[in-house]
């Protein structure tokens, strides 16, 4: 993702905020880590999802972002250019706390909600990880406001469900219907294997 002006201008970086982010880039990040964990059942919306969300897969575990860092829920893209105008052109963030089992629409809206939560709320910009926060104890992680993500759908509805912030985005009734469907796919699913899981989901999709 990345923003521009009312003329079309780059908004994205500034070389003065920390990792190159323009205040409304950082407001806009903050937005959707405090959120992350209540929307993970919309961008990570199947029972196999969290057989990735783990860390050393090259996935998001836990609500941080990184610098280039592939393990990170957020990341800043890397970029080619070397002068400010060509940088600001290619700056980019990345989501990554997703996958293609998601409606590209019901994930998009939820990211977006998140970050303007975030811009509105004139969240500061965030800490840019460049460690494996997996080594670090919950002590240390939770001083510093990390949080492992939810690691089973059920988990994941549990705190969709929850935030009463982030069901307001959507129309009224949505959040009951979507986690009544979802409930009734856990079921379907309870007395298979992980192996059986993963074939009934490569059939459906």
């Amino acid at each position: 993702m990345s923003f521009v002006d009312e003329t079309g201008a780059p908004a994205t970086y500034d070389p003065d905020h920390p990792a190159g982010m323009s205040p409304v880039t950082g407001s806009f990040i903050a937005g959707v880590l405090k959120y992350l964990d209540s929307i993970l059942a919309l961008t990570a919306p199947s029972d196999v999802s969290y057989l990735r969300l783990t860390p050393h897969r090259w996935s998001a575990a836990y609500n941080n972002l990184g610098f280039r860092d592939r393990e990170a829920s957020l990341r800043i893209c890397p970029v080619t250019a070397t002068d400010p105008e060509s940088i600001a052109k290619q700056y980019n963030f990345e989501f990554r706390a997703g996958d293609a089992a998601a409606s590209p629409h019901l994930a998009l809206a939820a990211i977006v909600h998140a970050g303007c939560q975030g811009i509105e709320d004139a969240l500061p910009i965030p800490s840019v990880t460049e460690e494996d926060l997996s080594t670090l104890p919950p002590a240390e992680l939770e001083a510093r406001g990390y949080a492992r993500l939810p690691q089973t759908l059920a988990e994941a509805l549990e705190r969709f469900a929850a935030n009463a912030t982030v069901t307001g985005w959507f129309p009224e009734g949505f959040a009951e219907v979507y986690l009544a469907h979802k409930k009734g796919e856990l079921a379907w699913l309870r007395d298979m294997d992980t192996a059986a899981r993963c074939a009934a989901y490569g059939t459906t999709y």
